[in-house]
């Protein structure tokens, strides 16, 4: 944990006192693989050592692996599209400066004669953009090439 390493100088007592999390355990949970008890993490006399998402009845491995729009599918599919584009492995980048604004990151990644855009919205509003070439893929079901939807990220081959 970076964050525990670069702050262990401070005493426990006081990291305990503090409003600040000086580690990342705060914000995980095991892994929730199924709405059994312990999330199927680990048998059900078992305690694990950071606690369990209360929604792991609902939302978890084995609710979500029959949903195509669930959100483990999409990483599936993301992961499955970079593994088989060069241009997203090992392709050059480049900011796309003149899409970019204090809301929206925007890149090129390129290799050979293939280029794609990647735009990401960072904030809770929806933001208007213009871009050309298709849309490949997008954090949303519903997408349209010019609007990025509140936290969409888009991927459009040029």
């Amino acid at each position: 944990d970076p964050i525990g390493k670069q702050q262990q100088w401070i005493p426990q007592f006081l990291v305990n006192k503090s409003v600040e999390c000086l580690n990342r355990d705060e914000c995980r949970t095991p892994m929730l693989w199924s709405n059994k008890p312990n999330a199927g993490f680990c048998t059900q006399n078992t305690v694990p050592w950071l606690p369990i998402a209360p929604n792991y009845k609902t939302i978890n491995v084995e609710m979500e692996q029959d949903n195509p729009n669930a959100l483990l599918n999409f990483y599936k599919k993301i992961i499955q599209f970079r593994n088989n584009n060069k241009a997203l492995q090992i392709g050059s980048f480049e900011v796309a400066t003149d899409l970019c604004n204090s809301h929206v990151l925007a890149y090129y990644r390129s290799y050979q004669n293939i280029k794609f855009l990647i735009l990401l919205n960072m904030s809770k509003h929806i933001q208007q953009i213009t871009a050309h070439g298709s849309i490949v893929m997008s954090t949303h079901n519903i997408s349209e090439k010019n609007t990025l939807y509140p936290y969409e990220g888009k991927l459009i081959k040029l």
